[in-house]
This record gives structure tokens, sequence and C-alpha cells, in this order.
């Protein structure tokens, strides 16, 4: 699991990135979600992989950013429940998955999850330059009114931590 989603993921980013920086632009998108940003009881290295990725498309940004190659982009993705091979996985096992996470699997094999056409318009956007406006670094959910996200971005209006990973200081 960690050497797909997390070793995976930093090969392609790594190559993906050294073609982009010759051509001057290019977008780079990565799905994360799946316990990234919240724990996931009895599924800890996928949600640690998923974390771990959205942790690495933020310091590539930031790298990107510093190095001055602000027209190559790094984002991820939360596509929202999609039926795969895991769903039915989970449902299989549901006594190991946990209840929680077999109603979640249920739901997404009866609704038939997320849209794909969801998961393609932010796919086009994240894209599209004139639309995103370069927002690097960030983590959207395909439900996320990322277009509006985007457009406060070009006065320098983002929120800083909106779309990232970050510790709340303990009061």
């Amino acid at each position: 699991t960690l050497e797909t989603n997390l070793l995976g993921a930093f090969v392609i980013t790594k190559c993906a990135v050294a073609s982009m920086i010759a051509t001057g632009s290019g977008s780079i998108i990565h799905f994360s979600g799946g316990g990234a940003a919240h724990g996931r009881p009895n599924f800890s290295a996928y949600a640690a992989s998923k974390a771990g990725l959205l942790r690495l498309v933020e310091t590539v940004a930031q790298e990107l950013a510093l190095a001055g190659y602000t027209d190559v982009i790094i984002n991820a993705i939360a596509p929202g429940g999609v039926r795969t091979a895991m769903t039915d996985e989970v449902l299989r096992h549901a006594e190991r998955a946990g209840a929680a996470e077999a109603a979640a699997a249920a739901e997404v094999r009866q609704s038939g999850g997320t849209p794909p056409t969801l998961i393609v318009s932010l796919v086009d956007f994240l894209c599209d330059r004139s639309s995103n406006k370069g927002v690097s670094g960030r983590l959207f959910h395909v439900k996320d009114d990322y277009a509006r996200f985007a457009s406060q971005g070009d006065g320098g209006e983002l929120p800083e931590d909106a779309g990232r990973l970050r510790r709340i200081p303990l009061p």
C-alpha cells in the first residue's frame, strides 16, 4: 500500500516534474482522500499513505514555487466514494474492515459512488491554468467550490491552510 500510494506517486512526480520543467508548464494531479485528512481505523497503511501523498503534494508545490517554476503545479483530488475493487474487498471482509467502512462501501456499491463526471470536471479544472489560476499544493474534494476558491487567489486572498494538512496547536 505504501509502495503503490506513496512511493509510486513520488517516482511519478519526480519524472513528471523533470519533463514539465523542460517544457515550462504542466499540472500533476494525484488521487488522495481515503483518510488523508482524518484517521481511518483498520486502514492505517492506506490512510498513512494518502496523508503522506498529500504532504508530498504540498512540499513539491513549495519547492517548485521557490525554484521559480510557477507554471508547473501539483495538486491532489479527493474523489469521494468511488466503486473500485477495494469497495468489494471491504464488503468481502466487512468484519475486519469495521462497521463504518462496511456501511460506507455498501452505500458506494448501492449508489454507484461519485459520478465520474464530477471527477473529470475537477481534473479538467486543475489542468486549465486560466481556470485554476495556478493554485498548487492543495487537496480538492470533488464537491468543493474549487472554482470560487481559485478565483480568490488572484489577489493573494487564498486562506493559507485551506486544502492542506495542518496541526492545530493545543490550547
